[in-house]
């Protein structure tokens, strides 16, 4: 699995260190290859199964995410790679999750 999220510790990788298509140089080197969004359990489960049923290649998930998925704080911000929050940001980054929580069991 490869977490393709787009930032690294000093900014996006397509600003510091541009990243071709993945799943175009993995199938360059033999790798079956899943593209898939790495925040959708069901859309994870099909990937796993996909791998799992591929025979004679080694396959490659590369998991599209959002660093900080879930936190409006945190969402797409390099910053968080080495940041620990203080006690604001903890009880914000915790009303999100259970505002997303319940967001998720009413939908």
């Amino acid at each position: 699995i490869v977490d393709r999220n787009r930032l690294q510790i000093s900014g996006s990788t397509e600003d510091v260190m541009h990243h071709d298509d993945l799943a175009a140089r993995f199938s360059a080197f033999g790798w079956h290859t899943v593209s898939v969004d790495g925040h959708d359990y069901d859309a994870l489960a099909a990937a796993f199964e996909e791998a799992q049923n591929t025979k004679g290649q080694p396959t490659v998930l590369i998991a599209n995410t959002i660093k900080g998925y879930g936190s409006k704080i945190m969402e797409n911000k390099a910053g968080w790679h080495h940041h620990l929050p203080d006690q604001e940001e903890y009880e914000q980054i915790v009303a999100d999750f259970a505002a997303r929580k319940e967001n998720a069991l009413h939908e």
